[in-house]
Order: structure tokens, then sequence, then C-alpha cells
């Protein structure tokens, strides 16, 4: 390899009419481009001789004899047709990044059934040191209700709306400003019992008399204002901790449609909606344990 640029014409078949063969500190080191082109690349420092050392920083000798510096500013990328790389490039010397480590942390990751439980507005909460207690064994065990089995899973989502705001000079969203907030809890209750039936229809009576339970639902002024009611859900956050989640005013949205078949299980479908409690009282709370830390 020669410490200036080859042309064509100088012994090598290979380089097209116009075109030099020089040596760069990039992919890949040795490339055939445009003569004004290799100019440039010298009068940038990139050129580099056999040994890999860089040229001095000046025009190339001239080319069949004639000088052929070339004065006019280095072309831009729409007039460069060779092939050398873009000028961010060629900042870049031809070194590997080292690869970033992904570190993974399996007790983090989490799976498993939750639970459901119900109880009036304003009932009281589980205790923090009761975290990992089954609802049923705290200390307020008495004014939630489970909702038994289901089936297909637990969803929670919590969903919140923004509109943009835009202003003509820019082409990207400026800002964003929330809307609405949405938390919300779907399944299947598996069990049909009509304590449950009551739930999906936010209200009604059940009784109890001669052998016999009944539901009757709300009507009237009741059915125009039904009946909120407290949901806690219990699930699994990292290290098998439990996870618990209490949503302090919902609502059930989704119609309960039920199908009694002889392959399938009948169930009660369920979507419901947190709502605002008051100013100073959260919609939302989830809290979970903290694992103890290993014995040395």
């Amino acid at each position: 390899m020669t410490t200036t640029p080859t042309t064509a014409g100088a012994g090598d078949e290979g380089i097209p009419p116009g075109h030099v063969r020089v040596r760069v500190p990039f992919n890949p080191p040795e490339q055939i481009v445009p003569e004004r082109v290799a100019k440039s690349l010298r009068r940038q420092g990139y050129l580099r001789d056999a040994d890999g050392k860089p040229l001095p920083i000046e025009d190339p000798p001239a080319i069949g004899g004639q000088d052929t510096a070339d004065k006019s500013p280095p072309p831009t990328r729409e007039q460069d047709t060779g092939t050398a790389e873009p000028r961010s490039a060629r900042a870049r010397t031809n070194t590997k990044a080292p690869e970033m480590a992904v570190i993974v942390e399996p007790r983090n990751l989490t799976s498993g059934a939750g639970e459901l439980w119900s109880a009036e507005v304003g009932a009281s909460e589980p205790s923090d040191d009761e975290i990992n207690l089954d609802v049923d064994l705290t200390a307020v065990a008495n004014e939630w209700e489970g909702l038994g089995g289901t089936n297909d899973g637990i969803t929670l989502n919590v969903s919140i709306e923004y509109f943009e705001l835009e202003v003509d000079q820019e082409l990207d969203t400026v800002e964003r400003r929330a809307t609405k907030r949405d938390v919300s809890v779907a399944t299947n209750l598996a069990e049909l019992t009509l304590e449950n039936l009551r739930r999906t229809q936010n209200g009604g009576t059940t009784t109890t008399g001669n052998g016999v339970k009944s539901y009757e639902p709300a009507t009237g002024r009741e059915l125009a204002q039904p009946h909120y009611s407290a949901l806690l859900l219990d699930g699994w956050g990292p290290a098998h901790q439990r996870r618990r989640c209490v949503i302090r005013r919902t609502l059930n949205v989704a119609e309960t449609s039920t199908s009694y078949s002889k392959d399938g299980m009948s169930l009660y479908p369920v979507e419901v909606h947190g709502h605002f409690v008051a100013t100073n009282i959260k919609p939302y709370r989830v809290s979970e344990g903290i694992p103890a830390a290993p014995t040395p």
C-alpha cells in the first residue's frame, strides 16, 4: 500500500477513472473514492500510510503532473457520491464498543393467582404489619368479605388520559396535561352465589327464609344512586412477597351475562372501576412486603 493516493492509470486497472485508492482509520480501512474526496480526507487528517500513520495534513501531490489542489470547501454529504462514510462516522475509530450486561434479578419475577375481597366504602384496611397475612387473619377481617374463586386471572389496570399542548412553530408535542385517570379490576367470578350476584348489580337485597335464599335488585332511587364498595386485591410482588391493592370506592360496570352449558363453567364477569373518594383521600393504595435480608 502506498503512502499517497493511487490513481487510475498508475498500475491498478481495478480503480475507475477519476478515483483513487486510500487508507483510512475506519471500516473498510482501504477504500476507492473520487479524487476530490481523497483531497478532502487528507486536508482533514484522515489519510494513513501503509504503517497506519497519518499523512501530513496538506493537499495530496499533483496528479498526472498537474497541480490539482482543491481550494474549494469540503464536499457536502449530497455532493459526496463516493464510498466514504459520513463525516460523523469518520470521527470514530474502528473500535467495538463494550457490550452492556443486562442484570436480571430472578427474585423480581413473579406470578400466581390473586384474591379479591369486598367491603363497605370507608372500611378499615389491613395494617402494613399484616401485609403477609391473608385478609381473613387480619384484625379487620370482620369488615371484608371474600369474593371466592375466579377464572382466567385477575387484571389490574391503571390508565391516564392526556391532551397535548402544541404550537405552530414546533413539530413535536411540547407538553401534555392529564385529563382523566381510571383504575379498574377485571375478572370472572367463579362462585355463583347470590351475594356475588348482588355485588355485580351494585346493590339490591338478599334474604333467607323457609329454606330459600333470594335476591331482588335495586329499583327507583336506590338504582339511580348505585351502591359503591371498597375492593381489595391480594397478589404477589418481588421475592414472592404479598402485594396488596386497595381501591377505596368502586362500582361494577360489566354486563352480568351468565351462560349455563354442559361443557363450560358458569361465571359472573365483572369490571370494577375506581372513583373519587375525597380531596384528602387517595383513590387507591398499593403496598407490598419487603423480604428479609439474606443471612450472611
